[in-house]
């Protein structure tokens, strides 16, 4: 691949693949004239240190013996030829003591590595924290029936980590507890980076229990039979702010309102507190009766006319009256009332009630 080149004026001297020498003699390092010696024995003469650039004969055109130049011409010069993408170009300056197959080493690459395209990550954010749903009445009141939290801002690969202490210990895992709740949220990237905590607080409603219904007035004869002429209902157990809801078709339909019935009512009670739990039903049961007949009142022996209401005896027969009902008496115009009558001599007016 390399050609070594020397020239004298007029003769050339060509070492490689295909070394050749032409047109004249050489010294070796003896001074003994060597002619036309093969190129195995001239490339030796130069290993052992033969310099052909001063040992040959000076040229016709030279001032000297031994090469030694000058400025009249002559001498000797050393080229040494180089293939360089199939062209040769002339080198001048080729040391000539000696040949050797050593290539010199290159000098130590000092630029420093290249950075470019290593990313450098020495931070994280912390992530943002909300609530999942916030199921109260209310959407911004922070009480919820679900607990679940939605975090943003987390880094690909990061590790989302949970402390309810305050930052004392932190876990990969977080279980919110019926009551009130703080917890703060901060992620580790997979640089290593461990950003700064976002704290949320909130409260985990996920109970609610039916309340207690009666009639707030069994006004019947009995207190727990069931009768009443009101229909109003006594509700407790609810839970402040919560919403109270009526059926009364077994809960196929619910409705904020009651409005009992003239006779039987059968009642589904339940409420729905802040937080959106809906509890489970109440029922109760009742008569309502807001009406009642006037009963008649005759006398029960009219002795001598039927119909001219003077009797030897004051006894009255009372009907219409309902069952179970009560009957009162008023002599003075309904002032006063009393479940007992007794007739006096002469002229007697007498009012007559009844109570279901």
């Amino acid at each position: 691949a390399e050609a070594y080149f020397f020239n004298r004026i007029g003769e050339e001297l060509t070492l490689g693949s295909s070394a050749s020498w032409q047109a004249g003699d050489f010294a070796v390092a003896d001074a003994v004239q060597v002619e036309d010696q093969s190129i195995t024995d001239l490339e030796q003469a130069i290993a052992d240190g033969f310099d052909p650039t001063t040992q040959l004969d000076p040229t016709a055109a030279g001032p000297g013996a031994g090469g030694t130049g000058g400025a009249g011409g002559g001498g000797h010069s050393a080229v040494m030829l180089s293939e360089t993408g199939q062209r040769v170009e002339a080198v001048t300056g080729f040391e000539t003591e000696g040949l050797s197959a050593t290539t010199n080493a290159p000098e130590p690459n000092t630029v420093g590595i290249s950075a470019t395209g290593l990313a450098s990550d020495t931070n994280v954010s912390a992530p943002t924290v909300s609530l999942l749903i916030d199921s109260g009445a209310s959407s911004s009141d922070s009480i919820t029936n679900s607990g679940s939290l939605t975090i943003g801002g987390i880094e690909a690969g990061a590790t989302i980590e949970y402390s309810t202490d305050g930052g004392n210990n932190w876990s990969t895992t977080f279980t919110p507890v019926e009551g009130s709740n703080t917890v703060s949220v901060r992620q580790t990237d997979v640089a290593g980076n461990t950003s700064g905590a976002t704290t949320v607080s909130f409260v985990l409603d996920t109970q609610v229990a039916a309340p207690s219904v009666s009639l707030q007035t069994d006004s019947g004869t009995s207190n727990s039979d069931g009768i009443t002429n009101s229909g109003a209902l006594t509700i407790g157990g609810t839970e402040a702010g919560a919403t109270v809801e009526y059926s009364v078709d077994g809960g196929n339909t619910w409705s904020s309102t009651l409005t009992p019935v003239e006779g039987s009512n059968t009642v589904a009670v339940r409420q729905t507190d802040v937080a959106g739990n809906t509890s489970g039903a109440t029922t109760v049961s009742f008569v309502l009766d807001t009406q009642v007949a006037a009963p008649s009142v005759v006398l029960s022996t009219d002795s001598a006319n039927p119909t001219d209401s003077i009797s030897n005896n004051g006894a009255l027969n009372i009907g219409g009256l309902e069952t179970g009902a009560t009957v009162e008496y008023s002599v003075d115009g309904g002032n006063t009332w009393s479940s007992t009558f007794t007739s006096v001599e002469g002229s007697n007016t007498v009012a007559v009630r009844q109570t279901d």
